[in-house]
C-alpha cells in the first residue's frame, strides 16, 4: 500500500473517530461511552502502532478543537496516542485472535481509560480520584467483552475487505 493510500484510510479512520467520539458517544462529566475505539483498532491492524497513536492524537486534537466537550486538555490527547500504540504493539501483523485481543484491551481499558483518564479528570475538574473510580471502573470493566467481541468481528470481517480495496 502506498503512502498516500494510507494517508487517505488513516483521514477516514480519524474522521470516524471524530464522529463515533464527539456525535455518536454518551458523555457525562465522569464517563463516555463511546465506540471509536475501533478505528483506532483497524489504523493498528493495518498500519502499526506509529499511524494508530498519530491518527489517534489527530483524532482527538481535531475534534477537540472543532466540536469540543469541555476544555481541551493534552493528557487526553496522551490517552488517544497511547492507546494507538499499545493497540498497534499487539495488533500489528498478528493474527488477531481471542488471545491476542485480550492484552491490548485491559492494558487500554484498565491502564489507559481508567488510570490516566481518572487522573487526568482529576487534573482538569478537582474532583477526588478515588472517588471517581469505582463509577469509571465500573463501566471500563463492562466494556471489555465488547470491545474484544467488537475488534474481533472488525479484524475479520472488514480488515479484509479494506486489505483487498488498497
Amino acid at each position: 500500500m502506498s503512502n498516500t493510500q494510507k494517508v487517505l484510510y488513516m483521514a477516514m479512520l480519524v474522521a470516524i473517530d471524530v464522529v463515533l467520539s464527539r456525535f455518536l458517544a454518551v458523555n457525562t462529566p465522569i464517563l463516555r461511552a463511546s465506540f471509536n475505539f475501533i478505528p483506532i483498532a483497524v489504523a493498528a491492524i493495518l498500519f502499526g502502532p506509529v499511524w494508530a497513536a498519530a491518527g489517534a492524537a489527530a483524532a482527538d486534537i481535531i475534534g477537540a478543537t472543532l466540536f469540543p466537550v469541555g476544555p481541551y486538555f493534552y493528557g487526553f490527547t496522551v490517552s488517544a496516542a497511547l492507546t494507538g500504540l499499545i493497540y498497534g504493539i499487539f495488533l500489528y501483523k498478528r493474527k488477531v485472535s481471542w488471545r491476542t485481543l485480550i492484552a491490548p484491551v485491559l492494558l487500554v481499558t484498565l491502564g489507559v481509560n481508567v488510570g490516566l483518564g481518572t487522573l487526568w479528570l482529576h487534573m482538569t475538574m478537582g474532583k477526588a480520584f478515588l472517588a471517581m473510580l469505582p463509577t469509571r471502573l465500573a463501566k471500563n470493566l463492562l466494556m471489555i467483552p465488547i470491545q474484544i467481541v467488537v475488534v474481533m468481528l472488525i479484524a475479520h470481517k472488514v480488515v479484509p475487505l479494506l486489505k483487498k480495496k488498497a
